[in-house]
C-alpha cells in the first residue's frame, strides 16, 4: 500500500518545541489526481517537503516538495512498477502564513500588541540607535498587481507603556501625532513614517512598551524594529538565496 503523506504547518518559539494550534488543513493542496508527461492517469497519494522550513527569497518564500503516486489507468500489475514522481514549487508571500484585517463588514480595524522591547539582540553589531519601525503591509485592497491597486487604505502606529493591558499612549508616540502610511500599497519591507513632532523610537531602546496599529483597508502581516535599513537581524528559516548568514542582518 502507498503511504498517503500530506504537508502541515507547525511553529517553534525556540527550535526545539513545534506547536500545531491551528485546523489541520494540508499546507500545500494539490489534485487527487493528475495526468503525468506520458498522458496517463496518477492518483497522487505522496506529498513531502524537499526540506523542513521554507528559502527566502527576495519577498517570497520558496517551498520545494516531492510528489507522487501510481498511474492508475487500469493497470493490473504492481503499483511500484508504474509510480510516477516529480518536484514541485510552491511560493508565498514573506511572512505570509497569517495577516490581521478589518472584520469583513468594517473597514477598520484595532491591534494592540503585547508587551515588548526592542534594542537588545546580541545578534546585531554596532551602535543602539537609529531605530524605525518597519512593516510587512497590503494597503487599499487585494490585487495581485502591486503597481495599480484601487483604493487607498491607511495605517496609524501608536506608542503605549506596558504596566496595564490597554496602555497608555506615550507622549509624542500617541495617535494624533502618528504620521500615517498611506496606500495603495503593497511591500513586504516598508518603514513607518514616524511621529510630527521630535520624538524618536531611538527614546525606548530597551524599554517594554505596547504598539496599537489602527488599519483602514489592508492586511497587516509581520512588523519590527531595525536601525539597519530593514534588516531584523531575526532568523532566515532554511536560508537566504545570495546570502551566507542564517539571520538577517
Amino acid at each position: 500500500e502507498l503511504k498517503n503523506n500530506s504537508i502541515h504547518l507547525a511553529f517553534s518559539r525556540d527550535g526545539f518545541h513545534l506547536s500545531r494550534p491551528f485546523i489541520r488543513a494540508p499546507f500545500i493542496r494539490l489534485p487527487k489526481q493528475i495526468r503525468n508527461p506520458r498522458g496517463r492517469l496518477v492518483q497522487l497519494s505522496n506529498v513531502q517537503l524537499a526540506q523542513g522550513s521554507p528559502l527566502v527569497f527576495g519577498d517570497a518564500l520558496l517551498f520545494y516538495f516531492g510528489y507522487g503516486g501510481a498511474e492508475s489507468d487500469g493497470l493490473q500489475e504492481s503499483i511500484y512498477g508504474h509510480y510516477f514522481e516529480a518536484t514541485g514549487l510552491a511560493t508565498l508571500r514573506r511572512d505570509g502564513f497569517s495577516s490581521l484585517a478589518p472584520y469583513p463588514q468594517s473597514s477598520m480595524g484595532e491591534l494592540t500588541t503585547r508587551p515588548l522591547a526592542f534594542g537588545l539582540s546580541s545578534r546585531v553589531p554596532g551602535p543602539r540607535s537609529g531605530y524605525r519601525l518597519y512593516v510587512n503591509v497590503q494597503l487599499g485592497g487585494e490585487s495581485n498587481n502591486r503597481t495599480q491597486m484601487q483604493g487607498g487604505g491607511m495605517l496609524h502606529v501608536e506608542v503605549l507603556t506596558a504596566e496595564t493591558p490597554t496602555g497608555q499612549p506615550i507622549c509624542g508616540f500617541t495617535l494624533r501625532e502618528s504620521t500615517p502610511l498611506r496606500g495603495p500599497l503593497d511591500s513586504t519591507l516598508v518603514a513607518i513614517p514616524g511621529w510630527t513632532g521630535r520624538a524618536l523610537l531611538d527614546d525606548l531602546v530597551g524599554r517594554r512598551i505596547r504598539l496599537r496599529f489602527t488599519l483602514l483597508d489592508g492586511r497587516l502581516y509581520s512588523f519590527w524594529f531595525s536601525n539597519r535599513h530593514g534588516a531584523s537581524s531575526g532568523f532566515l528559516g532554511g536560508g537566504a538565496i545570495g546570502s551566507h548568514r542564517i539571520y538577517d542582518i
